[in-house]
């Protein structure tokens, strides 16, 4: 379980996540680390991994949804560093939704395909929001 801090005692930290593909020297996550810190995450507070986003155990990964307590904001580079696929990308941002955390994505998609995935997200968001106003509105007259 999740410890949340009181609003008023608690400090609210902005916390990065990277993540590189190919961690035999092909790729650096230099530029996603100066953009998390441009964007106001302290260095100290950017977990990172280095191996495919399709790979199950993403340690960095682990240890930064563990540090999030509620009040603080996820930032990650682009959408694509989070999820592996959609299901997991859905269910990743609803339970960050449900600890009362933020999520900011730095680098919005430039071409078709990532936007449809922005898309799919908000028609998701939008039906569970149209459940859950069902769910409440059920005594309504």
């Amino acid at each position: 379980m999740f410890h949340k801090r009181p609003y008023k005692d608690q400090v609210r930290m902005n916390i990065g996540y990277s993540r590189i593909s190919k961690p035999n020297g092909a790729q650096c996550d230099d530029l996603q680390h100066d953009a998390l810190i441009a964007a106001g995450v302290l260095k100290e507070n950017i977990y990172s991994d280095s191996v495919s986003g399709r790979q199950e155990k993403r340690p960095g990964l682990d240890s930064c949804l563990k540090a999030l307590r509620e009040g603080d904001t996820l930032l990650v580079w682009k959408l694509d560093r989070l999820g592996r696929d959609l299901k997991h990308l859905v269910t990743t941002v609803q339970d960050l939704e449900t600890r009362g955390v933020s999520f900011r994505v730095l680098i919005k998609p430039s071409v078709v395909a990532p936007r449809s995935l922005y898309r799919a997200c908000d028609g998701v968001a939008k039906e569970h929001g149209r459940r859950a106003g069902q769910s409440t509105n059920c005594c309504s007259f």
